[in-house]
């Protein structure tokens, strides 16, 4: 991490610098002036968890962030445009620990790297381009409406399946951090943006993903449509990462011998494995404690129990690894997953302002709108068997605010997947799996095995925003989303928890921000 934001700011230091000397080779420069912004949130996670390892419960654990940003843009020949900028957050890393010796976690961290950093050329007028082309790190959005949910394209990874909200900064930052190469085309009321992008914030890192949104709205914006694609990984710079040859990445194929021998049955078929054992000791572990502590589940513990026992995974006898130790090169049946997975996406808006004639009303009043990814659109065996398990679904409304709120977003997202939303297999073993809980975590597995998934298929968010004297936005949110904090315990990535802290329905927080620039 530390190498990836030296290398980053001296990138951003390279292109104010070269801003800096423009007007030697060229007459024609406009110079923008300096914007300075910064943003202060705080709030209260009244309800939530934290993971390593296992989930633990976090409660009444308030949060401060503030940041500040340097930017300057300047204009050659009207036609190129190039930005540069330095900015920095300063929070606290959670949990809060307080240990001897001064070894606690109770510190202020600061991130520090290049704001908005890109070259843009712009094709055709100067006022109103149709085409633009650009290069460098800079922020996305393609969905005005999504506030906080939603925005799912750039905001979440296809295997594992993991959705995204916030980041260092938790309020008015629904959007994607993407580097690399861009085009613009905007003709009429139809766009279309294309994006080559390298993957530096989550492993497997430096893998190129291809881009495109294309939006089209008719009769003054009352239907807005749009649909995306995102071709994760579509090229790896080391295929080896990109899905590594582990077991607990792999899954195998046996026999219809094999399954005969194993099982007794004269009419037993070949099987699809797991390769990763505690895919099948930690369920039968639980059921097992659970068939020996609660008497009333004795029936139904036992069964799925002696299930997992008859499925061929002992202690004693692992008929996997037996598998997996038989595969030979000349007859390779382990596979492993891949990080490689194609999103697709689909939106509307509909904004009934312009079938009436009203000024009371402000510009965000009254939309109606939804929003729907597919998060890996092939199916591979064990984990994504369903595609239907992998669809988020955002809707919302913008309730009216009559000028005197800019903004009163209420958001609704169902996800119905049978998995975690977690990062840990990825920063620990780079495997491409959802995370599997251990058999003692009580607060993902309660009557059933990682049963928690059942809970966690409704989010919800409010926003409320207002902007005062021009320079000011004030914002105040209440959600139960898919908002994480820096950790105390996890260094991979961007060094955010693995896990959302509110997976549970009773999970949620509640924040508000000032914000100003000049």
């Amino acid at each position: 991490m530390d190498k990836q934001i030296s290398i980053v700011s001296v990138l951003s230091a390279t292109i104010v610098a070269f801003i800096a000397i423009l007007p030697v080779f060229s007459a024609e420069v406009e110079h923008k002036p300096v914007s300075i912004s910064a943003f202060q949130e705080m709030g209260m996670l009244e309800s939530g968890v934290y993971y390593n390892e296992e989930y633990k419960n976090m409660t009444d654990e308030w949060i401060d962030h503030f940041g500040t940003f340097v930017s300057k843009e300047i204009v050659i020949n009207d036609r190129l445009h190039l930005y540069g900028g330095l900015g920095g957050i300063f929070e606290f890393r959670k949990p809060e620990v307080a240990l001897p010796d001064n070894l606690g976690t109770q510190r202020r961290s600061f991130f520090i790297g290049p704001a908005r950093t890109e070259a843009v050329f712009h094709f055709g007028d100067i006022d109103t381009p149709f085409l633009k082309l650009g290069a460098g790190m800079f922020s996305y959005k393609y969905n005005p409406e999504a506030s906080n949910l939603g925005e799912y394209l750039f905001r979440t990874r296809a295997y594992p399946n993991l959705i995204m909200t916030g980041g260092y900064a938790v309020l008015n930052n629904a959007v994607g951090y993407l580097q690399g190469f861009k085009s613009n085309l905007h003709l009429g009321n139809f766009k279309l943006d294309l994006f080559f992008g390298t993957e530096t914030s989550m492993p497997p890192l430096y893998d190129f993903s291809l881009g495109a949104v294309a939006e089209y709205s008719i009769l003054d914006g009352f239907l807005t449509l749009g649909a995306g694609i995102n071709m994760q990984g579509l090229v790896s710079v080391d295929s080896k990462r990109t899905a590594r040859e582990k077991d607990i990445n792999g899954y195998i194929y046996s026999t219809d011998a094999e399954e005969i021998s194993r099982t007794g049955d004269n009419s037993a078929t070949g099987k699809i494995y797991s390769t990763y054992r505690n895919y099948y000791t930690d369920r039968k572990s639980y059921y097992e404690t659970r068939s020996q502590h609660f008497s009333t589940l004795n029936d139904s513990a036992r069964a799925k129990q002696d299930s997992l026992t008859a499925f061929g995974f002992n202690e004693d006898n692992y008929f996997v690894a037996d598998l997996v130790q038989a595969d030979t090169l000349s007859n390779k049946r382990q596979k492993f997953f891949s990080s490689k997975g194609t999103i697709l996406m689909g939106r509307i808006t509909l904004d009934p302002k312009p079938l009436f004639s009203t000024e009371i009303f402000g510009s965000q009043d009254l939309k109606i709108f939804a929003e729907a990814a597919v998060l890996g659109w092939e199916n591979f065996p064990i984990f994504y068997t369903d595609r239907t398990e992998r669809i988020p679904i955002m809707f919302g409304f913008n309730f009216p605010g009559f000028k005197l709120l800019d903004l009163i977003s209420v958001q609704f997202e169902y996800y119905n997947s049978s998995e975690l939303n977690n990062t840990f297999a990825i920063g620990k073993d780079g495997a491409n799996i959802p995370i599997v809980p251990i058999a003692s975590d009580s607060i993902v597995s309660n009557h059933e095995f990682m049963d928690i998934v059942n809970d966690d298929n409704w989010k919800w968010s409010i926003l409320i925003k207002k902007q005062v004297l021009s320079k000011i936005s004030l914002s105040a949110q209440f959600a139960r989303d898919h908002m994480r904090n820096i950790s105390s315990e996890i260094y991979y990535g961007p060094q955010f928890d693995p896990s959302p802290y509110t997976i549970r329905k009773e999970d949620w927080y509640w924040m508000f921000q000032v914000a100003w620039g000049i």
